[in-house]
């Protein structure tokens, strides 16, 4: 297990359960059985992506509602996030789902004269019926509340922020990276591997 949840007596657990029934590939949705996994259901979440691509968040835990202090299920990502964290989410969310590997990523935000608030997640992608991705599971831990944004006014203004990423399924030697700068890299190769494809028929 990646040494990035292994101490988290969320994102562990959820990493190994989400494993167990990978098989190899992606687990199905209808694998997922909330029975079996009952200490972690307050910090989890479905999210899935519409035709228009934007996310939507689907049933969501006590916890993830404490920390947003509303439901948040059925809601798209853009009615619930701004800005800086609206942008983020997406780049997240879209890499683990075009990628179709499990994601581990780390916000940090500053604002002056608050503490700094710490979100951890793991996206771990589920296949639907056609086989491709119909939706993620979402597992997060929260070192602050929604209270903390609350304090940020209206516009949600944050000072400044940090966004780390990893694929759990890379070598345990690779460090984080930053997000922005792997997400490029993502699309630029998935952009060359398409065109090799084409040229290749």
């Amino acid at each position: 297990m990646s040494e990035l949840v292994a101490r988290s007596r969320i994102l562990g657990p959820l990493f190994s359960y989400w494993s167990s029934k990978a098989a190899g590939g992606m687990p199905h949705r209808r694998e997922i059985d909330p029975v079996e996994i009952p200490s972690l259901l307050a910090n989890l979440h479905f999210v899935y992506r519409e035709p228009d691509g934007e996310f939507r968040f689907g049933m969501t835990g006590g916890a993830v509602v404490s920390h947003y202090g509303t439901s948040v299920a059925n809601k798209p990502f853009k009615e619930v996030l701004k800005g800086q964290r609206l942008a983020a989410a997406n780049r997240h969310h879209a890499l683990a789902w075009d990628a179709r590997r499990p994601l581990w990523c780390r916000n940090r935000y500053f604002a002056e004269g608050l503490p700094e608030c710490v979100v951890t997640r793991v996206l771990l992608p589920l296949a639907g019926n056609d086989g491709k991705v119909g939706a993620l599971l979402v597992g997060s831990t929260f070192e602050c509340t929604f209270l903390y944004y609350k304090e940020l006014g209206p516009e949600w203004h944050i000072a400044r922020g940090s966004d780390e990423i990893r694929f759990l399924d890379a070598p345990q030697s690779q460090p984080p990276v930053d997000a922005v700068a792997a997400t490029r890299s993502f699309i630029r190769d998935l952009s060359v591997w398409s065109w090799r494809r084409q040229t290749a028929v």
